[in-house]
């Protein structure tokens, strides 16, 4: 594994830039070649299914001196490598984030070492079809897009407040239609985030599932669901009645 290291910094937060500088002083009495971005500073294009060949470099760790926020951020630039994410809580959310206590080099020296526990989370891709405007489907083109999440893909109804018909199929078998204001498909690690706020249970966080919370149902038999790790979730969404719907990738 390369030996080179990324360190991203929390721009709203002075303390994580004085940390920065800690580590690049310790890494540099180490002999570690390391980066230094500011979280905003994170792109990438790329997507797993289809996308340019990456230029980013194969780190051997990214240490993320912020909160959940900018964890999710390095999570989505890093997608599709096994680089571990030590994640050091200088932002206003850390339930994703170990807390600074014991000072940063402690705790990245312990991570180089291999003396801290390894987690792996699943994450999400999600697949979007449509067709592009035109007098009738038959007459369009069909595009598509693909998305990378940590957390959760929420959609929801957009500013005309129309309910969002939505039909719910695991594993090629429809589950059940709902309406509502919308539906949250969350990975283990985003079951304690919107899902959980949405009425969703809290799942093991090595779990490789997804949980399926549907948003203010107007059915009873519109529920929340877990699948199991090999199913694959599709969502058809009736734009006709709620065009104006938007979905948002955590």
């Amino acid at each position: 594994m390369d030996s080179r290291i990324l360190i991203v910094i929390n721009v709203g937060e002075p303390k994580a830039r004085d940390a920065a500088l800690m580590l690049g002083l310790y890494f540099n009495q180490l002999g570690y070649e390391y980066d230094t971005i500011d979280s905003p500073d994170l792109v990438n294009d790329e997507t797993l299914l289809s996308g340019p060949a990456s230029t980013i470099p194969e780190y051997a760790l990214a240490v993320v001196l912020g909160g959940d926020g900018t964890i999710l951020r390095v999570a989505s630039y890093l997608q599709g490598r096994e680089t571990p994410l030590l994640g050091i809580n200088y932002g206003h959310l850390g339930f994703l984030a170990a807390p600074v206590d014991d000072g940063v080099i402690p705790m990245v020296a312990a991570a180089l070492s291999g003396d801290v526990t390894m987690e792996r989370r699943a994450n999400l891709i999600a697949e979007v079809e449509f067709f592009e405007e035109a007098p009738a489907p038959a007459d369009g083109k069909v595009r598509r897009s693909s998305f990378f999440a940590l957390n959760e893909v929420t959609v929801e109804r957009g500013f005309s407040g129309r309910i969002v018909d939505l039909d719910v199929m695991c594993a090629g078998t429809l589950a059940y239609r709902s309406r509502g204001n919308g539906m949250v498909v969350a990975s283990a690690t985003g079951s304690t985030a919107y899902a959980l706020s949405a009425g969703g249970p809290i799942v093991s966080p090595g779990y490789a599932g997804l949980v399926v919370v549907p948003i203010a149902p107007h059915s009873l038999s519109a529920r929340a669901i877990v699948l199991a790790p090999s199913d694959v979730l599709e969502v058809d969404i009736e734009l006709e009645r709620c065009p104006d719907c938007s979905m948002y990738v955590d």
